[in-house]
């Protein structure tokens, strides 16, 4: 009798080992790392109906300048973009104003950008006329947004066009969430990959960031970005390019510099838009040579400071979680134990 009762416990015992190890395995990955509230965009073609031009228009070259301040990033991309059909081609394409982005690269599980100024857009050196539209945007990426900067354009056969935009964002209430730590940065992220909605690869992108408003290269706190990026001292760009490029989820621009600034007003800054707008247009671009190369090295943007208040918060849910598997573990062996002491008795 007690040699089957002995299995049963064994057994039981056994059970509540694997159910606890599979436990802390599942919740040492509970939170994945993200960026939330940070400032950015992606460039997009949105709508079903135009599908059929998505294979005819070509991104032969991207240039994506930004101009980085404490709180906040001035913005402009030049996209030559060429037709590579004999017929002439209407799409509709957007900038998301805000939303959430459910990467499914190995780095981040999300970001989520927010708010978008000052925007406008030119085709050829004439400005174009946008709307701001309630659209929702997640058939063709995985940027989640329902509220859109949208504007129509038209290109004839085999045409070569420059789409020219600038913007403003918002960066200094970026949050940066790993694991169960999280911290306040400013963050800007600029989303490469939505290029790869377009026919061939991109034959040459290039990137240029200006630290602007007295932000120094160490205040830098994480940088990603899939090909190097060089530093100028005089002008304090960081600049990199790259050709052939069919960019992924894994081949987006990130980051993170300088502490949350509790008293940034982003109102005030509006009330200078115009000038900031002027600034990168003034951009010295060229004073850059793209062939002279002094790779910088970065930490990770998805880093997250440690405190011990989180180390502390995680053991506390821990316990929330195993207490009841722990409890009935604990049971078993008491048990275990005083019928190990009864059978005893019972030999001597």
């Amino acid at each position: 009798m007690y040699a089957n009762l002995f299995k049963r416990i064994y057994h039981y015992i056994g059970i509540c080992a694997f159910a606890l190890v599979g436990i802390l395995t599942l919740s040492s990955n509970a939170a994945q790392p993200g960026i939330y509230n940070s400032g950015g965009t992606s460039f997009n073609l949105l709508y079903e109906e135009d599908s059929s031009s998505y294979n005819k228009i070509q991104m032969q070259e991207e240039l994506v300048l930004v101009q980085l301040y404490p709180g906040f990033a001035v913005v402009k991309g030049n996209y030559q973009m060429l037709n590579t059909s004999n017929e002439e081609l209407h799409l509709r394409m957007g900038y998301p104003v805000n939303g959430i982005y459910n990467s499914t690269s190995s780095m981040a599980s999300d970001f989520q950008i927010d708010s978008l100024y000052a925007f406008d857009i030119k085709l050829n050196g004439i400005y174009l006329e946008d709307s701001l539209l309630d659209f929702s945007s997640s058939n063709y990426n995985n940027l989640n947004s329902n509220n859109w900067h949208i504007w129509e354009l038209d290109f004839k056969a085999n045409e070569t066009a420059l789409v020219e935009v600038h913007f403003i964002v918002a960066t200094n209430d970026a949050k940066i969430v790993q694991g169960y730590n999280s911290s306040r940065h400013n963050a800007f992220i600029y989303l490469f990959e939505s290029g790869k909605t377009w026919t061939k690869n991109i034959e040459k992108a290039r990137l240029a960031i200006q630290l602007m408003g007295g932000v120094q290269l160490k205040d830098i706190a994480g940088l990603a970005n899939s090909f190097p990026l060089s530093y100028n001292e005089n002008f304090k760009i960081l600049y990199g390019e790259t050709s052939h490029f069919s960019p992924t989820e894994n081949d987006n621009f990130i980051i993170s510099y300088l502490e949350h600034e509790e008293n940034f007003d982003m109102e005030e800054v509006m009330k200078n838009k115009e000038n900031y707008i002027q600034e990168i247009s003034k951009f010295p671009l060229a004073s850059i040579d793209f062939t002279e190369q002094n790779q910088q090295e970065f930490g990770d943007p998805f880093e997250a400071e440690k405190s011990p208040l989180s180390f502390l918060a995680s053991i506390l849910i821990y316990l929330a979680i195993l207490s009841p598997f722990i409890l009935g573990f604990l049971a078993l062996l008491l048990v275990f134990f005083i019928l190990r002491k009864l059978l005893k008795k019972n030999h001597v």
